[in-house]
C-alpha cells in the first residue's frame, strides 16, 4: 500500500508541476528539479523510516506515510477552497489562440 501512495504522489504531482501551467520553455528544467528534490525526499523518508522501525516500531514507515497522505489531503482541500475563490485565467495555444482551459463556470 505504501508504494501505490508513493506513486499516486509521484505521478499526480509531477502533472501539476510541468502542466499547462507552467511555462513551455522552462518544463524540462521544472521536471528536473522536480526529480532531484523527489529523490532526496525518497532517501531520506527511507533513512528516517528504517531508523524509526528499528528504534520505535516496525509499522513506522506505515505510520509516515500515512502522516504524510494526511498533509497532502488538507493541502489539497486548502488549494481547492482558495482556487474556487480566485479569478480564473484561460491559457492559450500559441498557434491558434484557442483557450487550452477554460472557466468551468462559462
Amino acid at each position: 500500500m505504501a508504494g501505490i501512495s508513493q506513486i499516486g504522489f509521484i505521478v499526480t504531482s509531477l502533472g501539476l508541476s510541468t502542466g499547462p501551467y507552467v511555462d513551455s520553455s522552462i518544463r524540462g528544467s521544472v521536471a528536473g528539479a522536480y526529480s532531484l528534490t523527489g529523490g532526496c525526499g525518497i532517501l531520506l523518508l527511507t533513512k528516517l523510516g528504517g531508523f524509526l522501525f528499528d528504534k520505535w516500531t516496525p509499522g513506522a514507515p506505515f505510520y509516515i506515510m500515512a502522516l504524510l497522505n494526511v498533509v497532502a489531503l488538507i493541502a489539497s482541500i486548502t488549494v481547492t477552497i482558495i482556487d474556487r475563490n480566485s479569478p480564473k485565467i484561460q491559457l492559450t495555444d500559441e498557434l491558434d489562440e484557442e483557450p487550452l482551459i477554460q472557466d468551468c463556470e462559462d
